[in-house]
């Protein structure tokens, strides 16, 4: 399995181009099933994005394995001119708030300490997805681990930082 985030395609090797060669070569030689994820990209028109959108296209209409093509709304794709053909398509649903409480708890590791004020129930009345309450989570122990180190201390994570990273 080989994940790539689509926006980031190009961002840090400054080739989008050689990026894109590099993703389904190295996905090719470890036979590897690639998933497209954050893929929006493809399917806009303008911006410097036309030329990495038929590219990606070319490799995937010729890439011989399985190609997993992750957008936030099914919407997307029905409202812009996709250059694919799609075998399936899987809409996952919002998850509800006893799953997101879950996320909550999942999203931030074990070890981290966390102040008394943090009330996952509180934080999944926010309507998020699993992948934004992933990347709040992370926010906010980012956030909190560069306070402790201006504090030479451990630093809790509140529930302040977790709402400010939402």
């Amino acid at each position: 399995l080989k994940v790539v985030n689509v926006a980031e395609i190009g961002a840090n090797s400054g080739s989008t181009a050689n990026s894109v060669d590099k993703i389904f070569e190295d996905a090719t030689k470890q036979n590897a099933l690639l998933v497209l994820d954050d893929a929006e990209r493809l399917f806009q028109s303008g911006g410097g994005t036309d030329d990495v959108s038929a590219l990606l296209a070319y490799h995937i209409a010729h890439f011989p394995r399985i190609v997993i093509i992750i957008v936030r709304t099914e919407s997307y794709l029905d409202t812009h001119n996709t250059p694919f053909d799609f075998n399936f398509r899987v809409q996952f649903q919002m998850p509800n708030v006893a799953h997101r409480t879950r996320l909550w708890r999942l999203a931030i590791p074990s070890q981290v300490p966390l102040a008394p004020d943090v009330d996952f129930a509180r934080l999944a009345e926010q309507e998020l997805t699993g992948s934004n309450i992933k990347a709040a989570a992370f926010f906010a122990c980012a956030k909190a681990s560069t306070v402790a180190e201006v504090r030479s201390g451990a630093q809790l994570i509140s529930l302040r930082h977790l709402l400010d990273a939402i």
